[in-house]
């Protein structure tokens, strides 16, 4: 998830900067209509298998384990998001 809101994120790599770099060199380039995909539908792809990972893991233990574990994985996701859409305020 890092990885992915590193390369599409202006306050990461960005995505002209990622795109610039992967279309170096002789091969398939990478194309613009990418961008959309992996600036939203990847990063939900992500999140529902991360989400669904920790379900199968702590469902079988009971519900208020389940519900404890869960909370703390969403506790993850927002800081990740809140990390990446981190605006730095000018002076």
């Amino acid at each position: 998830m890092i990885f992915v809101l590193f390369c599409t994120k202006k306050n990461g790599w960005g995505w002209e900067g990622f795109r610039k770099e992967a279309n170096e060199g002789k091969g398939p380039k990478l194309p613009e209509w990418l961008r959309f995909y992996m600036s939203y539908i990847l990063p939900a792809i992500i999140v529902v298998v991360y989400l669904k990972g920790y379900y199968d893991t702590f469902k079988s233990r009971g519900t208020g384990y389940l519900v404890g574990w869960m909370i703390f994985a969403c506790v993850l996701l927002l800081a990740i998001f809140g990390i990446a859409n981190y605006k730095k305020k000018d002076a």
